[in-house]
């Protein structure tokens, strides 16, 4: 059984766009059930989405015959994403992989082209960054190098 072992540690994500801890698929009395399953990836908004990593985890608790759950959540935006690179084309690789019935799950299907295209922008803008960026230190560079060969002189 499951309260004599563990814990048990599984690590989730999601495709959101709101950093509510409370996802649950059914909205509270009182919130409407559309607004509630939301998920309006918009890619001209100031932070458009958001990765919601949870880590769950279940401990036995033998002696009351039961278990506690808990969950950690952590929530990387957009802008923060498209920081990493790395992370960046891991995310796209993902994207662009899911089944249909994942992307359905993930509440991704509707915006799935608009996020690979959102993506791939953030990608190329980050490599040209990088080149530019990477231009200019050689750049700077050769100059020094030609200023100290010229103090030398």
């Amino acid at each position: 059984m499951m309260i004599h072992k563990g814990p048990f540690v599984r690590f989730t994500w999601s495709f959101v766009t709101d950093t509510r801890l409370n996802h649950h698929p059914v909205a509270p009395t009182g919130i409407d059930q559309i607004e509630w399953k939301g998920r309006s990836f918009n890619k001209d908004a100031d932070i458009p989405f958001y990765l919601r990593i949870e880590r769950q985890t279940i401990y036995g608790l033998p002696s009351k015959k039961n278990c506690y759950f808990g969950i950690g959540i952590h929530f990387i935006s957009a802008l923060e994403l498209k920081k990493d690179i790395t992370t960046l084309t891991q995310f796209k690789s993902i994207v662009h992989s899911l089944s249909v019935e994942t992307l359905k799950y993930k509440s991704m299907f509707d915006h799935k082209e608009e996020l690979l295209k959102w993506l791939t922008r953030n990608i190329e803008t980050f490599s040209d960054t990088a080149q530019s960026a990477e231009l200019q230190s050689t750049s700077h560079t050769e100059s020094k190098t030609q200023f100290n060969t010229n103090l030398k002189k």
